[in-house]
């Protein structure tokens, strides 16, 4: 299929673990503390809280668009990313919610249509057998063309946002750090590691 990336993990004789492999990469890197999420600070920690604030522009572009509802005075918007979606490319729509903050529940959709498919596929593939015959799967990721979702943009309370902006991938953490580009090929990166 022209233009599309596969990139596959070792193999197993476990076909769900393959699978839940590959979705805990993509959860991960959305999300994990040290890599889409700061590690928690001291106070979070004696909170019992897991991870700390998104490396991510989302929430803080909530925080931004939204800035007429309440939102924790410790999270004053700061990222540097401005106000863009780029996890959107993930697919759509997304619901952001906080039980604390109510300028982070949001639900953001594509500016054309209901719904955007994610070009991101995760599956255990068939990769053989071993030598006593036993049958072998890889986690896989497959990303199908995309550069048009590059140039899209969300609706929030009736405005647009764009989803990606190049000239913002270094100040996007996870993005930074996994070979830079855009959100795909730095998750393809994340996931080969």
């Amino acid at each position: 299929m022209a233009n599309c990336q596969l990139v596959q993990k070792q193999a197993t004789t476990n076909p769900l673990a393959a699978l839940e492999t590959a979705v805990q990469k993509l959860s991960d890197f959305r999300q994990q503390a040290g890599v889409g999420r700061n590690e928690p600070s001291e106070q979070a920690r004696r909170e019992n809280k897991p991870a700390g604030r998104s490396r991510w522009p989302e929430p803080d572009a909530l925080r931004r668009i939204q800035k007429n509802l309440q939102f924790n005075p410790r999270h004053q918007p700061e990222h540097p990313a401005g106000n863009i979606f780029p996890r959107a490319v993930f697919g759509l729509p997304i619901l952001f919610h906080s039980y604390q903050e109510k300028a982070v529940n949001a639900t953001v959709e594509p500016s054309i249509g209901e719904r955007l498919a994610s070009p991101l596929l995760l599956r255990p593939t068939y990769a053989g057998k071993d030598s006593k015959g036993n049958k072998l799967w890889k986690a896989t990721a497959l990303v199908l063309p995309y550069k048009d979702i590059l140039q899209m943009k969300v609706v929030l309370n009736n405005n647009t946002y764009p989803i990606w902006q190049v000239d913002e991938a270094t100040d996007i953490k996870p993005i930074a750090d996994n070979g830079g580009g855009d959100p795909l090929q730095a998750f393809l990166h994340y996931f080969a590691q």
